[in-house]
């Protein structure tokens, strides 16, 4: 996932899960260090989680491809001094 994509996000999810504390800053019922402080709090936490749950698809795709490349290199090979096979030829 792009660095940019993820950090978008985790905006994105910071104020959602802020978003009744900046409504009543708005209001007035909450003070406005409280708010901020809150949405810190809320973007770093997502912004971890979203970093973690990347690296986790990265590392099982990774290891997916390598799997992929090595099915391909255990297929059988043809020995020098096996004949050619004449199977299909008419």
């Amino acid at each position: 996932m792009n660095p940019a994509a993820r950090l978008s996000l985790a905006l994105v999810v910071g104020l959602a899960l802020s978003s009744p504390t900046l409504r009543a800053c708005v209001r007035g019922d909450a003070d406005v260090l409280t708010a901020a402080m809150r949405y810190l709090v809320a973007f770093v936490l997502s912004w971890v989680s979203i970093a973690g749950v990347a690296r986790l698809f990265e590392a099982y795709a990774s290891v997916g491809l390598h799997d992929a490349a090595e099915a391909v290199d255990d297929t059988p090979r043809r020995r020098a001094d096996d004949e050619p096979s004449t199977a299909g030829a008419q």
